[in-house]
């Protein structure tokens, strides 16, 4: 039975990182959340104060209030976007077709999306890594002092803090372009015929 449970969960997490796979959005929108890192990385390590990272009223704490009230928007559009009725969203995404690969069977299969099953595959994945990004946040303030006393030296402290802090951002400015790409395509390409 856990094993069952287990599966569940694997391909719960599997669905929810489709939009990964969608070859025609990772071609050249990968790279924008790592130059955005890189900036902000840089502009850390510029400044004459120590960034507050995981103290109170930091970076993580600041952003993990906004990702609790992104990840229940997330989950409502969700919803909303799967339940709507409307044959509008059922068609296929006009100009260049955005393809999935799935597995299926043990077959791969290349199916092209729809408008409902693009919005569907994105919010699935943003609600998926906001509460990843969210829950992260949340070990990491509260375990933080105890990895650092563990670690003992000074370099592996500011070594594991900076892997921390840069795979942190790395998610959260995926998830800021990710969720950019769907502002846009709710406000403005979806009513394009």
């Amino acid at each position: 039975k856990a094993s069952s449970k287990l599966k569940s969960l694997s391909v719960i997490i599997r669905q929810s990182l489709f939009i990964v796979k969608i070859h025609e959005l990772t071609q050249n929108s990968e790279r924008y959340p790592v130059i955005l890192t890189a900036i902000i990385m840089g502009t850390g390590f510029l400044l004459p104060t120590k960034v507050n990272v995981l103290g109170a009223g930091g970076f993580v704490s600041a952003l993990n209030q906004l990702l609790s009230i992104l990840v229940a928007f997330y989950i409502a559009s969700l919803a909303a976007v799967s339940s709507f009725s409307s044959s509008y969203l059922d068609k296929k995404i006009a100009g260049l077709p955005i393809r999935l690969n799935v597995i299926h069977q043990r077959k791969k299969n290349v199916i092209e999306l729809t408008r409902r099953m693009f919005l569907s595959t994105m919010f699935g994945y943003l609600a998926f890594i906001s509460i990843f990004i969210y829950v992260l946040g949340v070990l990491a303030i509260q375990l933080g002092a105890d990895i650092a006393v563990l670690l003992e030296d000074y370099i592996a402290i500011n070594t594991s803090r900076f892997i921390f802090v840069t795979a942190y951002t790395l998610l959260c400015t995926n998830l800021l372009f990710t969720t950019l790409l769907g502002l846009h395509y709710m406000s403005d390409r979806i009513h394009r015929p």
